[in-house]
């Protein structure tokens, strides 16, 4: 493991980590040590920089993704510092080849663009009914009403599961990360996730007895290493898609409303020009970054920013940090609404690139032009509003409150919809 002589002062975990403000703490590193080493959570580097970023993800022999648990039940590796154990495995966000390379040819081919493209529909469809339950009252709350709502119900569609049912499954996500440790909301949302877990244990069951043609019929089926899937992993997948299929849209989009609330000009050209809507969701990925860093593990001696890096060692890979680099991205710390071209790292890139990226985008862009129709003067009440207490992984909002005019329901929402 390495010892470094002149460890930096840093805890992405920690509350002064938000307090200070992220983006300025990373500013700093990379221009100081753009690969730095911490002594917090056991030890672990920090990698500040695109370039460097961008060379440990593409190169997933050398920086590892996958968890693992010893015989005592200490979790080890992974994609967060400190190693977690879940409630279940995520799969196959923290799995390495080769089995990873089944995982991802069972489900990229539902996430692939042409697979999205007939979807849209049904996004339109999730859209128009939830913006149908606010549009009249000319308040919600758009990052669980909207932001959380309909990126859950699209997801449960993809999995065979009755979207009425969103609030079940979208509620202990977003209250998990949006109130601290200790609170009544945070232990609540604990529970829910069991009762999810549970849940997809049994959804996974009834699949195997009686298939169809959603996303857990197709996991609950699949074949792994030569053998039909075992239940627990079964429900890693599925539990996994869900919550990837919620936390980044989820996060994108509630920050992309509080900056377009705070930037009426910006609202107003989205307004005006609704082409600018694909290169929009991109830059606001890249600006916000929702899912701030995550970790790897170095599997042999290597050299890494200047620095040498040992077999063992952690490393944090700070992608809000690599999409604000002055030498990847001019002008990184303005928001520019047609930025082109734009690679920023909030998808990933290489073995672990987000295999819902394509979905992602499709539900935001959709998201983003009904909002824009219905509540085009919506603004952010910034009293009654706050992010989420701990924004070091994932940059996002507890609550969103807006105010806009009311106007009137669609004729296409259902009425069991309406409460």
């Amino acid at each position: 493991m390495s010892v470094h002589s002149r460890p930096i002062e840093f805890d992405h975990n920690s509350a002064a980590h938000t307090a200070m403000g992220p983006l300025e703490i990373y500013r700093n590193l990379r221009e100081s040590c753009p690969v730095a080493w911490t002594e917090a959570s056991g030890g672990y580097w920090v990698v500040a920089s695109y370039d460097a970023t961008v060379q440990a993800l593409k190169n997933p022999d050398i920086y590892a993704s996958g968890a693992s648990v010893d015989t005592n039940g200490e979790p080890h590796g992974g994609i967060f510092i400190p190693s977690a154990r879940g409630m279940v495995a995520m799969i196959p966000t923290e799995v390495d080849p080769p089995v990873w390379e089944e995982y991802r040819r069972l489900l990229s081919p539902r996430f692939s663009p042409a697979a999205v493209k007939p979807l849209r529909p049904m996004m339109k469809e999730l859209t128009t009914r939830h913006v149908d339950l606010v549009i009249q009252k000319g308040e919600c709350d758009l990052a669980l009403d909207i932001a959380g709502a309909i990126p859950a119900s699209a997801i449960l569609a993809r999995m065979g599961i009755d979207t009425d049912e969103w609030m079940f499954y979208a509620e202990p996500f977003h209250n998990i990360l949006g109130f601290p440790p200790g609170s009544a909301e945070y232990e609540r949302a604990m529970l829910g996730l069991q009762d999810i877990v549970e849940r997809i244990r049994v959804l996974i069951q009834q699949r195997r007895q009686s298939p169809g043609d959603d996303l857990i019929s197709l996991v609950a089926g699949a074949v792994i290493g030569g053998k039909p899937i075992d239940d627990e992993s079964a429900t890693g997948v599925v539990y996994t898609l869900f919550s990837g299929g919620v936390d980044t849209t989820t996060t994108l989009l509630a920050n992309a409303f509080a900056y377009l609330s705070r930037n009426p000009d910006a609202k107003r050209a989205l307004i005006a020009d609704r082409s600018l809507i694909p290169l929009a969701t991109e830059e606001f990925m890249r600006f916000a970054t929702p899912v701030q860093a995550l970790a790897r593990t170095v599997q042999r001696q290597t050299q890494l920013g200047g620095q040498t890096l040992e077999e063992g060692d952690r490393v944090l890979l700070a992608f809000a940090s690599a999409n604000r680099d002055e030498s990847a991205f001019p002008d990184p710390d303005t928001c520019q609404l047609g930025r082109y071209p734009n690679k920023h790292l909030s998808w990933g890139m290489g073995l672990h690139r987000c295999l819902g990226s394509h979905f992602a985008r499709a539900t935001i862009e959709t998201i983003l032009e009904e909002v824009l129709d219905r509540m085009p003067d919506f603004t952010i009440d910034e009293e009654r509003s706050f992010q989420y207490p701990n924004i070091g992984i994932v940059n996002g909002w507890a609550q969103l409150i807006a105010s806009f005019t009311p106007g009137p329901r669609s004729d296409q929402s259902p009425a069991r919809l309406d409460s």
